[in-house]
């Protein structure tokens, strides 16, 4: 293709969602090694950002309008004049680059990066978005085949589409200074293996209890007396992480919880030897790190669209086993809902027993002996992968 000086990449989203795309930034840095990069992130992933070694320039931007995410359907004038007002400023900024290429990322069904794009004049937009109101300001759809695929597939595909150059490493990365790994160690007493439990997530549904997880740590505790544990999470699981700790040895279990910055978390998991949590943006970040995962998910199994959400955010391209409830409960049959699971606290999750996740575990220590790294589903009904 013709030669490319600038390259805008546009985020909106927070956490696991811009882990994900950390290998598609990597690869168009790849490409075109001498373009200028500029990175637009919401502000929610800007320490995240702050360190990624690929792009030349970050800008971050709230993605908001009027008090509410730039994410859904502008179905008012009102609506679509507070996301051009949100965007002006950036837009002017970016217009004097003249990019020759904008690539606009997607997280929900109804983006606004796309509109962004146009604002800040790229001469090519790319994304696969399908919404009547943001398609029409892209100049190249990509084929939505693969919409089901994992984030991480979906952005590197939008590299491929254009450059038709296949991607030569789909890894994801974890970007944090040094500090911040010193930091860490200084509260995390020395052992020789080190787990990490991650106890947070945006969505009630998803919440592992932590009493189970600690039941989980005393089984494995009891197998192995090498292992430590460091448990994560925000301000939001702090009521979670006392339970947990109540029914632990506070001697091998160090709580990190609302301690440590979520960059700081990042390097944590550098640290470890295997994650253990929910479907959050912290297993995202222990895969971004090439640690092995264990995941606890709500999405039951015996539903359809459940299937679609483990796809798409599964621990990537490490060694993995997902444990997901077998069925889902009298209340959530035949729910459409994204996590199959409809109510709003743990509930089709509870389903799933410690010993469960025990022999989960113990499957994922095989493949990683074997060096396997594609993820799998634990069925605990069946009490085997799926």
């Amino acid at each position: 293709m013709a030669d490319v000086s600038n390259v805008l990449i546009l985020h909106e989203a927070a956490t696991g969602d811009f882990v994900a795309m950390s290998a598609g930034i990597r690869e168009i840095r790849r490409i075109w090694p001498s373009a200028h990069i500029t990175l637009v992130v919401d502000v929610r992933a800007e320490a995240l950002a702050e360190y990624c070694p690929h792009v030349d320039e970050i800008i971050v931007q709230l993605f908001r309008a009027n008090g509410n995410t730039t994410q859904g359907l502008p179905n008012t004038l009102t609506n679509i004049v507070a996301k051009i007002n949100v965007f002006s400023e950036v837009a002017e900024k970016l217009l004097v680059r003249r990019y020759d290429i904008a690539f606009a990322t997607l997280y929900s069904a109804y983006p606004s990066t796309p509109l962004l794009a146009y604002m800040a004049g790229a001469r090519r937009r790319i994304s696969h978005v399908k919404n009547i109101y943001w398609a029409p300001l892209l100049t190249d759809r990509v084929p939505t085949k693969n919409y089901g695929s994992h984030a991480a597939d979906r952005v590197l595909s939008y590299v491929e589409y254009v450059t038709k150059v296949r991607p030569t490493n789909r890894r994801l990365e974890a970007w944090f200074p040094s500090d911040d790994v010193d930091a860490v160690k200084k509260i995390i007493p020395p052992s020789k293996k080190l787990y990490a439990i991650g106890l947070g997530s945006g969505h009630a549904q998803n919440h592992y209890p932590p009493k189970l997880y600690a039941e989980l740590i005393r089984l494995i505790m009891s197998e192995d007396d090498e292992v430590n544990f460091i448990v994560l999470g925000g301000s939001n699981e702090v009521d979670e992480s006392v339970a947990l700790m109540e029914n632990v040895d506070p001697h091998r279990v160090t709580n990190l919880v609302d301690k440590i910055s979520f960059r700081q978390t990042a390097a944590a998991l550098s640290l470890c030897d295997l994650y253990i949590g929910n479907d959050t943006g912290s297993t995202h970040l222990a895969a971004a790190n090439a640690k092995p995962v264990l995941a606890v998910y709500p999405y039951p199994l015996d539903l359809n669209r459940a299937a679609k959400s483990y796809h798409r955010w599964h621990p990537y391209c490490v060694p993995a086993i997902i444990v997901c409830p077998a069925h889902a409960l009298p209340r959530c049959r035949g729910s459409k809902n994204f996590f199959g699971c409809r109510v709003n606290k743990p509930h089709c999750i509870t389903q799933i027993t410690p010993a469960d996740l025990f022999s989960a575990y113990k499957i994922l220590l095989e493949r990683v002996d074997d060096g396997n790294t594609k993820y799998a589903i634990f069925n605990p009904e069946k009490g085997a992968l799926v």
